[in-house]
């Protein structure tokens, strides 16, 4: 898969027990359907809830599993927090420290979130075995 912002081969990379897919260049993150919902604890995503929409002026992206163009929302209520997401295979899109903000605000219940946290996403402890 490649990265929706800059066309770089995404890195499968294990956080928190599952796993996800970051760029190298740019720290964006993409998530199948349900991985968030499993990151943070939750018995579905947030994301999921109607009303969240939001016109990005950066313009939509494609999802880098399906190539569907991604819309964006607010990841929650609190509309802090940008998204994409993809109604046709559920994937998510986080740009750079997305998901450390959305762990942050929903204060996730997954053990060991503390210490993932503090690493960068590619660091070489957090990249699989290949």
């Amino acid at each position: 898969m490649l990265c929706p912002r800059d066309n770089t081969a995404l890195v499968p990379t294990r956080f928190l027990g599952i796993i996800i897919d970051s760029c190298p260049h740019c720290d964006g993150t993409y998530l199948d359907a349900g991985e968030l919902a499993h990151i943070h604890g939750l018995a579905k995503d947030l994301a999921d809830g109607p009303g969240h929409e939001h016109t990005d002026p950066r313009g939509h992206i494609p999802c880098p599993k399906c190539d569907t163009e991604m819309m964006t929302r607010w990841f929650s209520e609190s509309r802090r927090i940008l998204i994409d997401r993809c109604l046709a295979c559920g994937g998510i899109w986080l740009d750079t420290e997305e998901l450390k903000q959305i762990l942050r605000e929903v204060g996730s219940k997954a053990p060991g979130t503390d210490e993932q946290l503090s690493s960068p996403l590619n660091a070489p402890d957090l990249q699989m075995d290949r």
